[in-house]
């Protein structure tokens, strides 16, 4: 019988250790436009999102749309199947779930700011009606956080009934929601004034 669980035991351990996992260290150079695509290639899947958002933002520092815009998508996708219906999505949305199992998405306002940039550059690309979905998009986001600061993002509200506005609609509610945010600073500009501005061909 002793030989018996000594075998168990070793057979035990042996399949444990066969079940480790090692985590491949990805050596950084400091500029996040190398290691951003190495991590994200390479790196611990659960952090490529967050490689995204960074190097996505670095892109757009150094006008680069076209690259911002292929790194934001995958984002975004991913960020859209977490709230999906499969099993990992419904670990990664537990809080119950090891941290370091989950698949990184980002607090609420990183998620915003990842739809902001990818509604610029729908802007930028000509297509304002894409723009406005992320930027609705993104206060939603906002929106999923308690307390008094919960979907107020000014500037977001305010592109939303631009982008309305530019289209030829009626954008007055979203630009409510923005003077009403603005509080203790300076009402935004109203769309008829912008709109006329973005004639000048520096918008063209």
């Amino acid at each position: 019988m002793k030989h018996l669980l000594t075998a168990v035991i070793a057979a035990t351990t042996l399949m444990l250790c066969g079940c480790v996992t090692k985590v491949k260290t990805i050596p950084l150079t400091g500029n996040i436009l190398v290691d951003g695509p190495t991590a994200i290639a390479e790196g611990p899947p659960r952090d490529k999102v967050l490689w995204q958002y960074r190097l996505a933002a670095a892109y757009m520092r150094h006008n680069d749309e076209a690259d911002a815009k292929k790194v934001l998508d995958d984002a975004l996708l991913t960020l859209g199947g977490i709230y999906g219906k499969d099993p990992n999505a419904k670990k990664a949305r537990s809080y119950f779930y090891s941290e370091n199992k989950k698949t990184f998405i980002g607090e609420p306002y990183e998620r915003v700011m990842a739809y902001y940039y990818r509604g610029i550059i729908y802007w930028m690309d000509g297509e304002p009606d894409n723009a406005r979905a992320c930027f609705r998009t993104g206060q939603l986001e906002d929106s999923s956080t308690n307390g008094e600061y919960s979907g107020d993002y000014v500037l977001l509200d305010y592109l939303d009934g631009l982008a309305t506005a530019k289209e030829g609609g009626d954008g007055s509610d979203a630009y409510a929601r923005a003077t009403n945010n603005c509080k203790t600073i300076q009402a935004p500009p109203p769309y008829k004034v912008v709109l006329i501005g973005m004639r000048s061909p520096i918008f063209q």
